[in-house]
């Protein structure tokens, strides 16, 4: 009996056992009560982290308790750029699958309609996105300005800081 095609793609028939017997183990695995696929994940530490009184987590729509992002995960660095409707679903797709919150990391300074996209993904999901920034010098790569290199650690933090409050 052949089992395979000519280009050793599966054949019709074994593409459809191969679906039939993935969508019976769901069947089955759901029936028993266990996880679904489409069940978002649920995280948990092995010790809950120790906050400070008051402490705060600050994203694009405002200041957040840490606690309120306890039961989800946190990606503490993503690069969300392109099309705002392709970031948004990124985002929601990610909501979907158990993460609460998103860090946007960015390198340098970012321009307005970046940060004004980013607010705008913001508005429309109900995962928080934190807004950070810096630079950072990676083996064998010379990527920033020279004045970046030739910068005292006083003058880049002055930027950095003004870049905060620009964008805030």
């Amino acid at each position: 009996m052949k089992r395979r095609s000519s280009d050793g793609r599966l054949t019709r028939r074994e593409a459809l056992s191969v679906l039939g017997t993935t969508a019976g183990l769901g069947l089955v695995a759901g029936c028993r009560g266990g996880t679904r696929a489409s069940q978002p994940m649920q995280f948990m530490s092995a010790e809950p982290p120790d906050f400070a009184s008051g402490a705060v987590i600050r994203t694009l729509r405002g200041d957040v308790d840490p606690d309120d992002l306890a039961n989800g995960a946190t990606l503490i660095h993503e690069h969300l750029r392109g099309a705002t409707a392709d970031v948004l679903f990124e985002v929601d797709s990610a909501g979907n699958d158990g993460v609460t919150c998103l860090v946007d990391s960015a390198t340098g300074s970012r321009t307005q309609q970046a940060v004004d996209d980013l607010q705008g993904v913001a508005d429309q999901t109900d995962v928080h996105i934190v807004r950070a920034g810096g630079y950072f010098e990676d083996i064998g790569f010379a990527i920033y300005p020279v004045r970046i290199a030739e910068a005292s650690e006083d003058q880049l933090f002055e930027e950095l800081v003004q870049d905060a409050m620009d964008q805030r």
